[in-house]
């Protein structure tokens, strides 16, 4: 989906574009509190989901295969969480891992 030739410019777009994008997936998914922690090429925040809280983390937005990974938490300061779920960025892919964990 997003696989320009990365330079700071481009790499730059598309980390904003997943993010943006990542965020209204979550928002039309039902997701509250949603908190993304911004990093130079990735990004990783919580959001609660069904009164769950979810951790989520992007890969190097570099790269041209941008994947997620989602999983529970106990609380938005827990990094470590429960088992990893890992997902291409892909809008389907994303709301399908993300009503198997509601």
């Amino acid at each position: 989906m997003y696989n320009e030739q990365p330079t700071i410019k481009t790499s730059s777009k598309t980390y904003n574009h997943i993010r943006k994008d990542l965020k209204k997936i979550l928002i039309s998914m039902g997701a509250t509190k949603i908190q993304i922690k911004n990093n130079y090429f990735y990004f990783s925040g919580f959001c609660t989901i069904n009164e769950k809280i979810i951790y989520f983390s992007c890969t190097d937005t570099r790269d041209c295969n941008q994947l997620i990974l989602f999983r529970y938490a106990k609380n938005y300061q827990d990094f470590t969480g429960g088992q990893n779920h890992l997902v291409s960025f892909d809008h389907d892919k994303i709301k399908k891992l993300i009503t198997r964990l509601k």
